[in-house]
């Protein structure tokens, strides 16, 4: 089952990750979960951003996939925060967290 698909802006390309559950199957299987996931993007781990990026754009993986240059030209710490985002619209079945706005006292 696909959810619609995840579009967003890496560099000056638009790109549109997978959210599958073969995506999310892919990635927890590559990094032994999508917590740990979050901690290689977190430590800004190039080599796992450009893993989750193939995975999200269902290319395999090759030594000349693009995927390094993409995320070099992009910045890796402007990919992070997408990348995060992704991570949790896997992790929510393509829902994402939900946004909670906080009571304000009138």
């Amino acid at each position: 089952m696909t959810i619609a698909p995840f579009e967003t802006k890496i560099g000056d390309k638009v790109v549109t990750l997978e959210l599958t559950y073969q995506a999310c199957h892919r990635v927890s299987e590559y990094f032994g979960g999508l917590v740990p996931a979050n901690h290689r993007v977190a430590a800004v781990d190039t080599e796992a951003m450009r893993k989750i990026l193939a995975t999200g754009l269902n290319k395999p993986l090759a030594a000349d996939d693009g995927m390094d240059a993409m995320i070099y030209e992009a910045g890796a710490l402007t990919v992070q925060p997408i990348l995060f985002d992704y991570l949790d619209r896997l992790a929510t079945g393509g829902r994402g967290t939900p946004k909670v706005k906080p009571d304000v006292a009138a």
